[in-house]
């Protein structure tokens, strides 16, 4: 396949094209944008359908018309966009889908661009489906296709969340022009759709009952991975989404990689819990490092809880990690040396170098 430069967000365009959509809708909003600016110029080569919608609600609507006749389909906002299309969302996960839905929900943390630093995990969790949170371009454009594969085996509406900097970071991406739909068999009645009181009682055990099913293939996703630092360690960090490259890069420059075990999340609800129990089991400390809200810090304190493991772990609950604004390296170098008990060459302490940055650029 050839390689081309890209943008995160024509990353994960390019993704939903090899996935087969056949249907985009969306809502502009940085940092999500140029998904759809991408999608649209596709959309004529590939004949097949990208719309701007006239709000978030709008375009999810349509989306889930799309795929309840069988149709993948992708739909883009940005994180308080979510909050407009969240009345439908809500409804939309007890009536679940035949054909794949990919929502994309792009998170703000700073923020760059938005009115406020909500977390989208939380979202899905709140409605009970899974969400995807890639760690840099590239696996962004790989969760697309396997949140398509996700959705359709589920039935239900998969969440991918990336943040500002996965959006518009820029990498060297392995992409294919094929684009190879499949068959849509249409739109068949069934009472399944209608969001009646009696459909909604019935489907909300299927609801729970699928909470189960998505953490047993998310168990064996390819997005959750450990990195060994080669000699025993009783010490890990477990991060997620665009804090993994900042975790290792801060453990290189504090001389703490071959003492500190990694593991890698993509898939941040349902937790995976087999990889986080194997991983913690045989750890003294962990810390947690994710951007914005504890949700994968929470499920791993509850895991350990419930499985009576005497393992220490840190994160935002005890003060160890900001609750706050985007990370950085530097914070990440931080957060660490607090964590580990170590000296470190951090630059200034945020906020006040991020401030000063934002302000000089602005």
């Amino acid at each position: 396949m050839p390689v081309k430069l890209l943008m995160g967000n024509q990353a994960i365009a390019y993704g939903a094209v090899e996935a087969g959509v056949q249907v985009a809708t969306g809502y502009p909003g940085t940092p999500s944008s140029e998904i759809m600016a991408t999608l649209s110029k596709l959309a004529s080569k590939h004949n097949f359908h990208a719309e701007w919608s006239v709000n978030e609600k709008v375009a999810l609507e349509v989306a889930a018309g799309a795929a309840f006749a069988g149709a993948r389909v992708l739909c883009t906002m940005k994180q308080v966009g979510l909050n407009v299309a969240g009345d439908p969302l809500m409804t939309l996960s007890y009536l679940g889908v035949r054909g794949g839905l990919v929502l994309l929900v792009a998170d703000d943390p700073g923020p760059h661009s938005s009115q406020n630093e909500q977390d989208t995990r939380y979202f899905a969790k709140f409605a009970k489906l899974p969400i995807l949170d890639p760690a840099n371009p590239a696996e962004a454009r790989e969760m697309v296709r396997y949140a398509f594969d996700l959705s359709e085996k589920l039935e239900l509406p998969v969440i991918l969340r990336p943040t500002t900097r996965i959006c518009h970071a820029y990498q060297d991406v392995r992409i294919s022009d094929e684009y190879n739909p499949r068959p849509v068999s249409g739109f068949k009645r069934n009472r399944q759709w209608v969001a009646l009181p009696s459909v909604a009682r019935q489907r909300h055990p299927i609801l729970n009952r699928q909470q189960k099913q998505a953490r047993t293939i998310l168990e064996q996703s390819p997005f959750n991975e450990e990195r060994k630092c080669g000699e025993p360690t009783r010490t890990g960090i477990i991060a997620c989404g665009v804090a993994v490259g900042y975790v290792h890069e801060a453990l290189a420059l504090s001389g703490l990689s071959g003492e500190v075990d990694v593991l890698k999340i993509g898939t941040p609800y349902p937790l995976p819990f087999e990889p986080v129990l194997s991983f913690i089991r045989r750890m003294d400390q962990v810390l947690i490092v994710e951007e914005l809200e504890p949700v994968v810090e929470e499920q791993v304190i509850a895991l350990a809880w419930k499985h009576g493991l005497p393992v220490r772990i840190s994160g935002k609950h005890d003060h160890v990690v900001g609750r706050e604004g985007e990370f950085d390296v530097d914070r990440v170098l931080a957060f660490i040396s607090t964590f580990a008990g170590v000296e470190t060459k951090a630059v200034a302490a945020w906020p006040y170098r991020n401030c000063a940055r934002v302000a000089g650029s602005a």
